[in-house]
């Protein structure tokens, strides 16, 4: 039996992340539960205007943060996203165009794809906290390196340092092309960071001295969850919550088979097993509320088992 709350509990759930997060990166907010969790900014921006209308003390505060310290997130690196990972939700398109109005109003920024904002007035009430938390190891890098694809890319080899990766491997994980994450390989490989190994017809790139490189950023995060494809996940669930509500259980199911199978792709980058949800008619629909409640509720909770392995940073000296 489908349960009648459930696109309450995933907002409740959702919302909890995100709020988590974002108190993580300097909002006025609380219940910090992801100190531990390495924050990607550009895709939760994305993601948290899709719940601009849920919760508008969360759309005014995330604003207002933007509108402050917008030049810390990357223009480019927000619409290869909303060229890429973002183009199957077409509402939350429009939902981050007036969003990206309203920061390029206010602040000294340039979004791409902004369209007329909404009435707002900034608070000032956030304030960018010391980058040395481990969980804001991006900003930190980016106070360094600029914003910049360099940034993405020592932050990829900081989760796993022991890695040898290719042009493409990081294009796919950070959201930059493919021409400027080698640009950045090439300058770091110059400039004595990373070293170069041929494997058939590509190259690879790993850091020279491992140990070296992780010391010289300072405390890092225990996880570097892909977050890029956690929140494409929740989207779709998001996308299904929305319309099972105005559809019997049979349709809920055929929409449920939908989306899990759009999301497939997804679920795998983001480092779990697609689940097995057995049965068909109305049992489908109970079995994906099943799972994606569940899910939703570890990732707000930050709960380890629900981050996959590969979420987990690799030491230097593995």
């Amino acid at each position: 039996m489908r349960t009648t709350n459930f696109r309450s509990a995933l907002d409740e759930s959702v919302l909890s992340l995100l709020w988590s997060m974002w108190a993580e990166a300097g909002v006025s907010g609380w219940g910090r539960k992801h100190t531990s969790h390495a924050i990607d900014i550009e895709p939760l921006i994305l993601f948290t205007t899709s719940f601009r209308e849920i919760d508008r003390r969360l759309r005014d505060e995330v604003t207002d943060w933007c509108i402050e310290f917008g030049r810390h997130v990357s223009a480019t690196r927000l619409r290869t996203l909303l060229e890429t990972s973002w183009r199957d939700f077409p509402d939350l398109r429009s939902m981050y165009g007036a969003f990206a109005g309203t920061v390029n109003r206010h602040g000294n920024v340039n979004w791409p794809y902004a369209t007329e904002g909404y009435k707002f007035e900034p608070t000032g009430r956030s304030h960018m906290p010391d980058f040395a938390r481990p969980s804001l190891v991006q900003l930190r890098l980016r106070s360094v390196f600029g914003v910049t694809t360099r940034a993405e890319v020592v932050r990829m080899f900081l989760a796993d340092p022991s890695a040898s990766l290719s042009a493409a491997d990081i294009a796919d994980a950070v959201g930059y092309s493919k021409r400027n994450v080698f640009d950045a390989l090439e300058s770091l490989r110059m400039g004595g960071l990373l070293d170069v190994i041929a494997v058939r017809n590509s190259k690879r790139y790993r850091p020279i001295s491992p140990e070296r490189f992780v010391a010289s950023v300072g405390e890092l995060p225990d996880f570097f969850p892909a977050w890029i494809n956690i929140f494409r996940v929740l989207a779709f669930v998001k996308r299904y919550a929305d319309a099972s509500g105005q559809i019997d259980d049979m349709g809920a199911s055929v929409t449920a088979g939908v989306d899990l199978r759009a999301a497939e792709n997804s679920i795998r980058l983001a480092g779990w097993e697609v689940p097995a949800i057995l049965g068909s008619g109305e049992v489908l629909a109970e079995r994906f509320e099943e799972w994606a409640g569940t899910l939703a509720q570890g990732l707000a909770g930050a709960d380890m088992k629900v981050f996959a392995p590969s979420h987990r940073r690799t030491s230097a000296s593995q």
